[in-house]
């Protein structure tokens, strides 16, 4: 049982770390818009992760959770792409396809 629940608690100290980490991006002053969002979305993240893992460990379904995680983190990509991306037609495409996106899962 223990081998188990080390086995499920990988990928959420993985994710705690990087949040950690993070932080240190966070705070430092002169830094862009989309790296301010990123130690929230790593927090976020390291939370759903952990919540998933429990339940997974406990034999419960996780499906819904692990699919709205799943697309939680493509729509963030999608956004750090339209911020690093500085034509504005580009950004538009980027923009619809980031709002479009969870609609026509």
């Amino acid at each position: 049982m223990t081998s188990n629940f080390l086995l499920f608690s990988l990928i959420p100290i993985a994710a705690g770390v990087a949040f950690l980490i993070s932080l240190t991006i966070f705070l430092r002053r002169p830094s862009e818009r989309y790296l301010k969002y990123f130690s929230g979305f790593l927090l976020v993240n390291f939370l759903l992760e952990s919540i998933l893992n429990y339940m997974a460990w406990k034999g419960r379904n996780t499906l819904f959770l692990n699919n709205l995680e799943t697309m939680l983190v493509i729509c963030f990509d999608l956004f750090l792409i339209r911020d690093i991306i500085h034509r504005p037609g580009a950004k538009k495409v980027f923009l619809f396809v980031l709002v479009a996106y969870p609609f026509f899962l």
